[in-house]
């Protein structure tokens, strides 16, 4: 098998790079261009040609404001997305990582796809990965030739990368054919090797194209309730940065809302951060019970400081039961702001929060075991 997938690695049409057969095979697939979909969001200010005159000024140890910003956004997007970094941890990141961008930016080939390929990260997750995988051993063990495969792969990525197939045998038996056969009938109909192999129901590129504008309808449907202006810089920029459907955004809006938020106060925080409303309506729920009820916080907290609610359960729950233990002891003063406690580094947070007291290390410890174990 990894002979096959070498070979057919080195000899694909769809890699940017002949491969080295000393490599990992699962690395060597990041190397295909997974990102070609015709659902691809496209920056409006920004031309395709304009994307890849920014890239060939990188040869020149320039990188365009608009390409850093670019890269920032994807690294983000990655991070968070697929790595499940906390939205604080990989703004951070993103933001402050100058020498690691421009690096990463420089390696970049001048490719057609490239402008295409940053704005779809998302495609690098370990369940594509494994489809893709699975997806090739699958079309090597019917016997089919390289070029099909690699052909099938480069015209239809997206749906591979979203499906689950089901091994060859029992699509053999459920058909009551041979594996050469099976092998002809996707070859005159590459689709068919979707239908018939898929565990689940496969929708067509139509299909999802149709419910990603649907989707996208329902989400400036919101912001425009918000007060955002059709069409508008702003409302571009907005559509990125919030993520969920339509109905999900204004359940979640409605959440803070009933929580005892006037609607024009919750509008203007989430203008001004709208990762709050990236969290699921439960994940905001239990933030602000722990806020209100077990801290002892007005609700008005979240106004002076909303990225309270985009950090971890976790990171709350140890930091503020450290300040509740030193309060006690009267090493802390009362009611510390949300940033004073949540914003700092971790080391910050123990000079200032744990060594002060004699005892303050071993409850410190004893917080982050608690978590481990339960």
């Amino acid at each position: 098998m990894t002979a096959q997938l070498n070979h057919f690695l080195a000899f694909s049409p769809v890699f940017f790079e002949k491969s080295n057969p000393t490599q990992n095979p699962c690395f060597l697939l990041l190397k295909v261009r997974f990102f070609s979909s015709a659902r691809l969001t496209h920056n409006p200010k920004i031309s395709h040609s304009e994307s890849t005159e920014s890239l060939i000024s990188l040869s020149g140890n320039r990188v365009s404001r608009t390409v850093r910003a670019e890269a920032q956004d994807v690294l983000f997007e990655y991070l968070h997305s697929t790595r499940s970094f906390s939205f604080t941890d990989a703004d951070h990141i993103s933001k402050n990582s100058p020498h690691f961008l421009q690096q990463l930016l420089f390696k970049i080939d001048n490719d057609k796809d490239v402008a295409r390929s940053l704005e779809n990260p998302q495609i690098l997750s370990a369940k594509c990965e494994k489809n893709i995988l699975q997806a090739l051993e699958f079309l090597l063990y019917i016997r089919m030739r390289i070029e099909e495969i690699a052909n099938i792969i480069y015209e239809h990525m997206e749906l591979l990368c979203s499906c689950s197939l089901k091994r060859p045998n029992s699509v053999c038996k459920e058909l009551n054919v041979t594996k050469d056969d099976l092998c002809q009938i996707i070859r005159e109909d590459p689709m068919k090797f979707f239908n018939l192999v898929s565990k689940s129901k496969v929708k067509s590129s139509e299909q999802i194209l149709s419910e990603d504008q649907s989707k996208k309808r329902d989400k400036v449907a919101f912001l425009l309730r918000l007060g955002y202006v059709e069409n508008s810089d702003e409302m571009m920029r907005a559509l990125k940065k919030f993520r969920g459907r339509g109905d999900q955004l204004q359940e979640r809006y409605d959440c803070l809302v009933q929580a005892g938020l006037d609607c024009n106060v919750v509008s203007s925080l989430i203008r001004h951060a709208p990762m709050v409303l990236n969290q699921t309506k439960d994940v905001i729920e239990k933030k602000i019970d722990c806020l209100t009820r077990c801290l002892g916080y007005p609700l008005t907290s979240v106004v002076a400081f909303p990225t309270y609610l985009c950090y971890d359960i976790e990171r709350i729950n140890h930091r503020f039961r450290m300040y509740v233990w030193l309060k006690d002891r009267g090493a802390a003063k009362p009611m510390l702001s949300l940033s004073t406690i949540l914003a700092c580094s971790d080391a910050r947070f123990e000079k200032y929060f744990v060594d002060i007291h004699p005892e303050g290390p071993a409850v410190w410890k004893s917080l982050q075991n608690m978590s481990l174990t339960s």
